[in-house]
């Protein structure tokens, strides 16, 4: 149905196109069938076109312009990458596919039916040259996969917008990541925002403040401009999987973990950058010993002794507790590697608590959390890994064969950002959400790594949340921003077919 919906919508021009269908519902896997049906109509048209003529000639005879062949499509990972050469292989029937190395001509670009790059590189190129050889190229179609990171109208959406083609199509498992206008750089990239005309975007888009302006007007006006170009499906209206069972696991800090939680808050004049530090702090202490030179400076406090606490914690000592607030000092052992949180030990608890045979994917905000928590797990004798933003290619491919194949690796630790779109990971069914994140739209799309079609087991997410902290207060935003994504995506959903 997406695919004849899809096609449709080419033929007639209308513009370009959304499946902004839940997570694991086969958006890459249509939009294959998409690229290898349109280029078989394609050459078999130009067969039907090609001149025949009954005798030799000297005189050249001019071929009218052939429609752009090539797909370009953009992607945020390098992971995510080298998913879509793997489902190219496996649904492609014979689609040639290359990777975009950032130093190719327009020739080399459009030469293969599909070329895959990442928002990261074009950005690059963007900002090297504008006339890079990627914005020369003439598309037949520019896809974007997890369009919804394009929101903000920054980089990632000028370099995209500067790319040439005939038609867009953009794929997201959540269309509205904070407010209901994430979805406006979407629709003006794929040059559709003004069918209804400039009065309906000017209401669908009349948004004020952090979460959103909402009203019913507005949400109604969201939901019909998103409706002109856009299919967006629920899993539970689709196929039938396995249950998701969430349950919230509440840590209680000791009085040290709590006093060091209040103080970071409080320290750091920037009220973002207070938050970002007590989120740390919720997790372990330690975290916050690469800033703790700013936060006593800031304080006024000697620069040389910040230097020498720095170098003591790098050398596994913890800090001097002379270097501390007065108020902090006698717990300054918390802040050393030794110490085990009460949320390290949180999570670890869970661990352990899995059955044998089932595997865990343990989703983190912070690559010192990672750290932290593997040496925790190796202690149990558990098999462990990671993967995160700063692990090569062959790296990552290396960590998520060996989590899929190797029986003795029960724990993946994953990088949110890094892993928590566009993986498929069904081999787990337990999840482990470390950190509350700013909006539910990235954990459910955590949560999806493993509960999505390919799952036969239950799946089991826990989410651990420090009472009386910062997160708290991150749940309370969450909870705002889903009350009105939740309300338009019920007017926008399709029915279900089940």
């Amino acid at each position: 149905m997406d695919l004849e919906w899809l096609l449709a919508r080419e033929k007639a021009g209308q513009g370009g196109s959304i499946l902004a269908h839940e997570m694991g519902l086969g958006k890459t896997v249509t939009s294959i069938a998409l690229i290898k049906t349109t280029l078989q109509e394609t050459k078999a048209a130009d067969l039907e076109k090609s001149p025949e003529l009954p005798f030799r000639t000297s005189v050249p005879v001019k071929a009218p312009p052939k429609r752009p062949k090539t797909t370009l499509v953009v992607v945020p990972s390098v992971s995510l990458r080298e998913q879509w050469m793997r489902e190219i292989g496996k649904f492609g029937g014979g689609l040639t596919a290359k990777v975009h190395d950032g130093h190719m001509s327009v020739d080399a670009l459009t030469d293969a039916d599909v070329i895959i790059t990442t928002y990261q590189r074009i950005e690059r190129r963007m900002s090297k040259d504008p006339k890079d050889p990627v914005f020369l190229a003439r598309w037949s179609r520019v896809i974007l996969d997890e369009s919804h990171r394009i929101v903000g109208l920054g980089a990632w959406y000028k370099a995209c917008m500067a790319l040439q083609k005939l038609q867009g199509l953009c794929l997201t498992g959540t269309p509205f990541v904070n407010k209901l206008s994430d979805v406006q750089p979407q629709l003006r990239f794929l040059d559709i925002t003004n069918e209804r005309g400039p009065a309906a975007e000017s209401t669908a888009f009349a948004v004020r403040g952090k979460c959103g302006y909402f009203s019913k007007v507005s949400a109604h006006a969201v939901a019909d401009l998103f409706a002109d170009c856009a299919r967006y499906r629920r899993k539970m209206d689709v196929i039938q999987l396995p249950n998701l069972e969430i349950k919230t696991v509440h840590v209680c800090q000791t009085q040290g973990e709590k006093m060091i939680h209040d103080w970071a808050r409080s320290s750091i004049r920037d009220f973002d950058i207070g938050w970002l530090r007590a989120r740390q702090a919720c997790d372990h202490p330690l975290l916050l010993m690469g800033v703790l030179g700013q936060i006593i400076e800031e304080q006024g406090l000697d620069a040389n002794i910040t230097s020498g606490a720095v170098d003591m914690y790098g050398r596994g000592l913890g800090p001097d507790p002379e270097v501390l607030p007065s108020n902090l000092q006698p717990f300054a052992r918390l802040f050393g590697h030794a110490y085990v949180s009460s949320k390290i030990r949180a999570v670890t608890d869970i661990i352990t608590g899995v059955p044998e045979g089932q595997k865990v994917l343990v989703f983190c905000c912070f690559r010192d959390t990672m750290d932290l928590l593997e040496v925790q797990i190796k202690k149990l004798k558990i098999g462990v890994g990671q993967f995160h933003g700063e692990l090569s290619t062959k790296q990552r491919m290396e960590v998520l064969d060996s989590f899929a194949d190797n029986a003795r690796m029960k724990v993946l630790l994953m990088s949110i950002n890094a892993g928590g779109v566009g993986l498929n990971i069904t081999v787990a069914n337990h999840v482990i959400l470390v950190n509350p994140w700013w909006n539910s739209c990235k954990e459910v799309q955590a949560i999806s790594r493993c509960h999505r079609f390919g799952q036969d087991k239950t799946v089991f997410v826990y989410k651990v949340i420090t009472q009386d902290s910062v997160e708290t207060d991150v749940i309370k935003r969450q909870e705002e921003k889903k009350d009105v994504i939740e309300y338009v995506l019920d007017l926008i959903a399709l029915p279900p077919i089940l």
